[in-house]
């Protein structure tokens, strides 16, 4: 399948995959049954361990891809909510681990510190999904004191994508701490922006 550059949820063809590419392509075309069957056949043909699949996911700079592989490798394994609640635990995990924990999560459920984390991370998620100028536009209809202490709070939150933090700090938070950037500044800037993650479609 992936030789001839197609990808289809056949069971079992993922066994020789990567870890990266054997989640990717799960959590783009599988089933939640079937995801849970291929994962559980390529545990089998690596020796069972998920350390392969957790580095995987820490590997990935995007915090939106992040979160989909995340939930998708613990919505497949019966092990999946003792694996959130463990790297819950880690403050370096954490972070994501609320972001994939999220739609079981209520508001009322959170503590302040999570929400705040959430808050966070959502505007991080919509920074790599939409752009600095849709971060902005969502930041705008704040007031202005407001808008400054989530901005601040964004780039103390400690999620672990670096390269979004650093886009978050210079093109979104930066013009509203400091003013505009100047204009040799901004296309400077502008031209080490990535390439957009695509959200996986979830089945």
């Amino acid at each position: 399948m992936l030789a001839e550059g197609r990808e289809a949820a056949l069971v079992g063809e993922l066994a020789g995959a990567s870890p990266a590419e054997m989640l990717g392509v799960v959590a783009e075309h599988y089933t939640g049954a079937s995801a849970a069957q291929e994962i559980a056949r390529w545990r089998e043909a690596h020796g069972g361990s998920l350390d392969p699949l957790l580095q995987a996911i820490d590997d990935c700079p995007f915090i939106t891809r992040r979160v989909a592989l995340l939930q998708t490798l613990a919505s497949a394994m019966p092990e999946g909510p003792q694996l959130l609640s463990e790297l819950g635990r880690d403050p370096e995990h954490r972070p994501v681990v609320l972001l994939a924990r999220r739609p079981d999560l209520r508001p009322q459920d959170a503590t302040p510190e999570e929400a705040t984390l959430m808050m966070a991370g959502t505007l991080l998620e919509l920074l790599e999904l939409g752009g600095p100028e849709a971060v902005t536009e969502q930041l705008n209809q704040l007031p202005p004191g407001q808008r400054k202490e989530l901005v601040r709070t964004v780039l103390a939150s400690g999620f672990p994508v670096p390269e979004t933090l650093e886009e978050f700090r210079s093109l979104v938070a930066a013009p509203i701490l400091h003013g505009p950037p100047q204009p040799h500044a901004a296309a400077r800037v502008t031209r080490t922006q990535r390439t957009r993650p695509k959200r996986p479609r979830r089945y």
